[in-house]
């Protein structure tokens, strides 16, 4: 057994028992891993409060060869957000975000490695941000989408209007049963393939909700996205 060092962004926390969680996190060096945390002892008092979704930390741990699930020894903030944690729009695009990825990491994978700055810069992006998110939830699935390597084809023109999400590209003819967008939807989804900002919250969240649905089609093993109705609810209040 021996002590890794390494940055980490928190995907998701459960509580494990009462002195005790269990924490899933990507990290910089080892891409998805699995943790085990403990309160007891003073040193470790404030420990399961850093590993909240979204916190981006350097953790050391204890590691086995064996082992699934490694014990944190100790935790510490490597960034510190200034408002993702306390402000309600942001903190639920940030949840949104943090769910996609965690339907795109697993242990059985690939490790990741290099989809930790990608999240890292995102999320300090969002943090840092004078608008309240949407803008970098819709840059972040495209740069998601490129990492996982299914960026739609740019083939939309006069012709090519409607977007097959199943097979990623455009064409001519409409069909809503095969998971084809109607024109309006498809041009909407074309202008920010090409990092275009869109003005109306309504076209954001649609184009959101859109993106998500092309994340569920690409991966078998897709779950769906809890937060994207309170995404929602919120932008539309």
């Amino acid at each position: 057994m021996g002590l890794v060092i390494t940055e980490a962004i928190i995907l998701k926390t459960v509580k494990y028992s009462d002195n005790s969680v269990i924490c899933n996190a990507l990290t910089a060096d080892q891409g998805y891993v699995s943790f085990i945390a403990s309160r007891s002892g003073k040193s470790n008092q404030s420990l399961t409060n850093h590993l909240r979704l979204m916190n981006i930390l350097q953790l050391t741990y204890y590691t086995g060869k064996s082992s699934l699930i490694h014990r944190i020894k100790e935790a510490s903030f490597a960034h510190i957000f200034q408002c993702v944690n306390v402000d309600v729009l942001k903190s639920i695009c940030g949840t949104l975000i943090i769910e996609v990825v965690s339907n795109l990491v697993r242990e059985e994978m690939h490790p990741n490695v290099s989809l930790y700055p990608i999240l890292k810069e995102k999320l300090i992006s969002l943090d840092q941000s004078e608008n309240l998110g949407p803008d970098i939830v819709i840059d972040t699935f495209i740069a998601l989408l490129d990492f996982e390597g299914f960026i739609p084809f740019d083939n939309f023109s006069e012709k090519n209007t409607h977007f097959n999400m199943l097979e990623g590209y455009f064409q001519q003819d409409y069909n809503e049963a095969y998971n084809v967008l109607t024109t309006a939807r498809s041009t909407l989804f074309a202008h920010v393939l090409k990092h275009n900002i869109l003005e109306d919250i309504q076209d954001k969240i649609q184009v959101i909700e859109d993106l998500i649905k092309y994340f569920s089609l690409q991966i078998p093993s897709f779950k769906p996205v809890k937060s994207l109705e309170i995404f929602k609810k919120l932008h539309f209040h």
